[in-house]
């Protein structure tokens, strides 16, 4: 599974994400937000989630061998654990502690 991470120039919440995923252990692929909103690239997917998130740099899109699916950068940590304990075998979905 590789993550595409669609980003913009000096932007740090894009550097944030980008190493969270590599440290993750995950491919990240490194696309440039700006040729899409330029038209440049044609990905209708992508400009579509960037307007999803208020323009709001990086677009993540979560290549799979069945599926692509989008994902936006706040819920990557979590999405990065559970993917994480997956791996290792624990297949329990994360329940919130019971108070």
């Amino acid at each position: 599974m590789k993550i595409e991470i669609w980003s913009l120039p000096d932007c740090e919440r894009c550097e944030r994400a980008l190493s969270a995923i590599r440290d993750s252990g995950h491919e990240a692929v490194v696309c440039d937000l700006k040729a899409v909103r330029s038209a440049d690239i044609r990905d209708v997917d992508v400009l579509t989630q960037v307007s999803l998130q208020n323009g709001y740099a990086p677009v993540l899109r979560i290549v799979g061998e069945r599926t692509d699916d989008f994902i936006e950068p706040e819920f990557l940590p979590e999405w990065l654990e559970r993917n994480r304990r997956l791996a290792a075998g624990d297949l329990r979905l994360a329940a919130p502690p019971q108070e």
